[in-house]
């Protein structure tokens, strides 16, 4: 096992020679492999432990798409590299090298040519026990718990220059032994979700968010009897499980009043929602999206909603992540939209 030290001085020796060991370990494969998706756990929950779903599927050609990746076999059929496709810089730009020892697996992990990190995972038993990494940023120990073989905890304690963190990521799973959901909790208080194989209600959301929208705007109409309502705003942020509701009132709208800015609202984000608690995956987020969509449908179009003071010339808009939905390139979200006149 290596020192703290020792992974220090090698990640100083090693830092500026990026273009060697890519040339090095694609010169070592025999096989490569392209896929959208992660497809393969060299380590322990590796990819789930960064948000990311074991769901990956092969393709031909690289992609242009931040989920695109390609892996490198050597001989012995063990993965030995992981490329990372950047969508922004149209090539793969992130590295993952592996590095097979007696009772240690030692990883690099390179972002264009700066090298991120140094780790050395430590067996026992053919199970990982503790884990040192030196990044760029400070180093971490981590150390491995199971129960009956099976991975319960990691503690994690980092440290940087100026900082000191200790945390705890938990593992659950189904009955069928498969992993259900990692919760990742600090020990200064507070906790997240990493990922979830839950299933997810995608109606029981809908009809949740609803009755919730409902109540909050059916509480601003009657705060604000005597005014007219302008516009009205949802705007949902998936990645943050947010959907905020915004207003602006005839007798209150600004001379340089901007749709887009709903910051400037003069009702800004005066309600929010909680949508799902969870990392999703594209398909995931596509379906909880549609589900605001269709609630939102459903909102603007009941009796109760054309009997809310509104001018001539009001209407809804309706923004993912910050983009308006006519601007969103989506044929689910502008079918479900088109035919409610207030989105028009």
């Amino acid at each position: 096992m290596k020192t703290a030290l020792i992974l220090k001085q090698q990640f100083e020796e090693t830092q500026d020679k990026a273009i060697a060991y890519i040339e090095e370990f694609r010169s070592r494969s025999v096989r490569s492999e392209l896929s959208k998706g992660c497809r393969y756990n060299v380590l322990p929950f590796e990819n789930q432990l960064n948000g990311y779903k074991l769901n990956g599927k092969e393709i031909k050609k690289p992609i242009k798409d931040n989920n695109c990746f390609k892996y490198h076999f050597d001989e012995k059929n063990q993965l030995i590299l992981k490329e990372k496709m950047s969508a922004f810089l149209d090539r793969f730009n992130t590295f993952k090298m592996y590095i097979y020892k007696e009772d240690s697996i030692e990883t690099m992990y390179w972002s264009g040519d700066s090298l991120s990190n140094i780790t050395e995972y430590v067996f026992e038993n053919d199970q990982v026990q503790i884990v040192t990494c030196h990044a760029a940023q400070g180093t971490s120990l981590e150390r491995y718990y199971y129960e009956n073989d099976q991975l319960k905890k990691i503690h994690t304690l980092s440290k940087s220059d100026q900082t000191e963190m200790d945390t705890t990521n938990h593992f659950y799973y189904k009955e069928d032994g498969s992993l259900l959901k990692i919760i990742k909790t600090w020990a200064i208080g507070g906790s997240r979700v990493i990922i979830s194989n839950e299933q997810i209600a995608y109606k029981k959301l809908e009809e949740r968010l609803f009755k919730e929208m409902k109540k909050a705007i059916q509480t601003f109409s009657e705060e604000h009897s005597e005014e007219t309502l302008f516009s009205l705003a949802f705007s949902s942020y998936i990645e943050h499980a947010d959907l905020f509701l915004s207003a602006e009132l005839t007798e209150r709208i600004k001379n340089d009043f901007q749709v887009e800015e709903t910051s400037d609202w003069s009702y800004n984000d005066f309600e929010s929602m909680d949508l799902i608690m969870q990392p999703l995956d594209d398909a995931e987020t596509e379906k909880v999206t549609i589900s605001v969509v269709k609630a939102i449908k459903q909102i603007v179009e009941t009796d109760w909603f054309q009997l809310i003071p509104k001018s001539a010339d009001f209407r809804c808009y309706f923004f993912n992540s910050g983009v308006e939905s006519r601007d969103i390139d989506n044929p689910k979200i502008n079918k479900i939209l088109d035919g409610v006149s207030y989105f028009k």
